[in-house]
């Protein structure tokens, strides 16, 4: 049976029991600091393992409660899986209460149980005025059917019930993938004597095992990981929903800082803007201005930002828009990880949502509607229809399953289940083992490279293939341009030959031509014409005559036999026989004569002849080599 891991958070305003509780669960006070100790009270993160079953296991994650420490709440209560969320008997709803809960359900937690704590300290009639308030707290959230369970640390009633209640939530809670990106957020960093810099973290996504290399993002530090503990024990391999301490090799601590990540190498970039849908919440007091400077809370990290709200001036209280978030440092999100914002000063939870785009092009207002509808395709539950998006939209058409696995965060299992489909389908070609493009980008491409062999074969016979990828070098990807100019290929629409490319129609319209040129090299058997004569006669562009002439000293139906001096080959072979009729030595003037020709002609016929070994020359005359002698009976 495979173990299941998930992450219990707490919650609650400060002095609610949230670190008795959790001590009472797990006999573990999570309050490590002395000044937490000294003080009773949480200012940073505590972790707690927490067994339910042989296949269950929990890490609870204690977070702070007073309103100077939400960002180290909101670090806390990002990677969770469930909520204990902790409201005092004695106290009831109290304000981070309710921006606790706000915090929690725009990170997207769907599950917990909520721990009316301190029943000791009151009586039953003030028990049942708090159970109201937390019902009219909750309705409308995601605990608004979650069970309201009393208990208290010191007498350690309601314990056992928590205890079971918190086992039967946990068991429906769907298992972290494995298979998705190694993603580990820092939330603490620290030094041990002999071993060196160790941090911590929830690992999100993926798994890890000892000796992988790793890479910490945004400040883009490789490292090796040395040893890997699970709350204190040594272990080879963690995985997804695990408490995860790691001893990093080659990192100096005041390198690293909370809200960095560790992940997989070559595969995620740290970035300065967000696509994303924000929801402003419905309590928060005035609109959110267009550019309005906001603290930026997602993962471990808090980053200053501003906020550029895509098709409005203003968002109203408890509406959503589209907005691209421009980060004054540089973070690393993926789609479909949550997000919350506060205001810079005072620093209020005004809002959240859902990361659409890590790595999006620069929002132009000019270019809204078409912005909007991108970022409404990114929105899709449909992950196919996403990655067909992006392989059509992105500025790198060709994409590998990595880069779609980074870009939609999804499985690389998923990616390559999703890639066959459309394969299938015809709507995405593929590259070699795990590069694809889209059908769509082909086809365009492909009636660029045929409009412009149409415009080049306007003027001329053929094109280099090398000339042709120089036009398209920067535009179009050599593995794009080779595949589109075989699917030419294979469908008869072109011809290629070394570096030389036809279009087989065109060559096929251009026959008379070429044979109108050939006859008239044939008719003027031993006084040939040259090009620009061929040119005015045939009344054809000189490109083309040039390209035909090309060809047919190619086909070897016309020879070369000097500069500027080319026979047809019929006229060599019939100088040939009268040379071996003549069967004696001959002079220039002779050979003209027996040709009727010219002696510009008739002499660099000779020396031609002298090269290919039919004649060779004796003082003044030319003498038939004894193997070009015709034999006579």
């Amino acid at each position: 049976m495979i173990t299941k891991h998930i992450i219990i958070g707490t919650a609650g305003h400060i002095d609610h029991g949230k670190t008795k509780l959790t001590e009472a669960l797990t006999g573990v006070n999570t309050d490590r600091l002395p000044e937490e100790k000294q003080r009773e009270m949480s200012i940073d993160l505590g972790f707690a393992p927490f067994d339910l079953a042989e296949e269950l296991k929990a890490s609870i994650v204690d977070v702070p409660g007073h309103e100077r420490f939400i960002k180290n709440m909101a670090a806390g209560v990002s990677g969770i899986d469930m909520v204990l969320f902790c409201v005092a008997a004695d106290d009831g709803v109290m304000p981070q209460t309710i921006e606790h809960l706000q915090i929690l359900d725009l990170l997207g937690v769907t599950c917990g149980i909520i721990a009316l704590t301190k029943i000791d300290l009151v009586s039953k009639d003030r028990i049942d005025r708090v159970v109201e308030e937390i019902k009219t707290l909750t309705r409308g959230a995601f605990l608004a059917d979650a069970p309201i369970i009393g208990v208290s640390a010191v007498t350690k009633d309601g314990i056992e019930a928590f205890k079971e209640a918190i086992i039967e939530i946990a068991e429906k809670v769907p298992p972290r993938s494995e298979n998705g990106i190694f993603r580990l957020p820092i939330d603490r960093i620290f030094t041990m004597s002999g071993f060196g810099t160790v941090i911590t973290g929830t690992l999100i996504s993926g798994k890890l095992v000892t000796g992988s290399s790793v890479k910490i993002l945004p400040p883009n530090i490789r490292a090796r990981v040395r040893n890997i503990q699970v709350h204190n024990r040594p272990v080879n391999e963690a995985v997804a929903g695990q408490r995860t301490a790691l001893n990093l090799k080659d990192v100096d601590k005041s390198d690293i800082q909370r809200g960095d990540l560790v992940t997989t190498p070559k595969l995620l970039e740290a970035t300065t803007q967000i696509n994303a849908k924000l929801k402003l919440l419905g309590t928060v007091k005035k609109p959110l201005k267009d550019r309005t400077r906001i603290r930026f809370h997602s993962g471990t990290s808090e980053i200053m930002a501003r906020v550029a709200l895509i098709g409005t001036s203003e968002l109203e209280p408890g509406k959503s828009c589209f907005v691209q978030i421009q980060l004054e440092k540089p973070t690393v999100v993926l789609r479909k990880d949550r997000f919350i914002i506060r205001t810079y000063s005072p620093q209020i939870t005004i809002g959240g949502g859902t990361i659409l785009d890590g790595y999006p092009k620069q929002y132009r207002a000019r270019l809204e509607e078409n912005f909007k509808s991108e970022l409404e395709i990114m929105e899709s539950k449909d992950e196919s229809r996403v990655i067909e998006h992006i392989l059509v939209n992105k500025k790198s058409y060709i994409k590998s399953i990595d880069e779609l696995v980074k870009l939609v965060n999804i499985s690389p299992k998923a990616a390559e289940n999703i890639i066959e489909r459309l394969y299938q389908d015809k709507k995405v070609e593929k590259l070699g083992r795990k590069m694809v493009v889209h059908t769509e980008i082909l086809e365009l491409f492909k009636e660029k490279i045929r409009k412009t062999l149409d415009d080049f074969f306007k003027g001329q016979l053929y094109v280099s293939k090398t000339n042709l990828r120089t036009l398209f070098q920067k535009e179009i990807d050599s593995r794009i341009f080779e595949t589109i100019l075989k699917e030419l290929k294979d469908a008869g629409i072109i011809s290629i030959k070394e570096d030389r490319i036809e279009i087989v129609s065109h060559k096929d319209e251009l026959k008379g031509t070429i044979l109108h040129i050939e006859n008239l090299y044939k008719e003027s058997l031993f006084s040939p014409p040259d090009l620009k004569e061929v040119t005015k006669r045939s009344g054809i562009k000189g490109e083309t005559v040039s390209d035909i002439y090309a060809d047919l000293l190619k086909s070897n139906i016309l020879v070369e036999v000097a500069r500027g001096i080319t026979f047809h080959h019929s006229a060599i072979d019939s100088a040939i026989n009268k040379l071996r009729d003549y069967q004696k030595e001959i002079t220039v003037s002779e050979f003209r004569q027996l040709l009727g020709t010219s002696r510009k002609y008739a002499v660099p016929l000779l020396e031609y002849l002298d090269r290919i070994g039919i004649t060779h020359r004796e003082g003044d005359v030319r003498v038939l080599s004894k193997k070009s002698k015709k034999s006579v009976d």
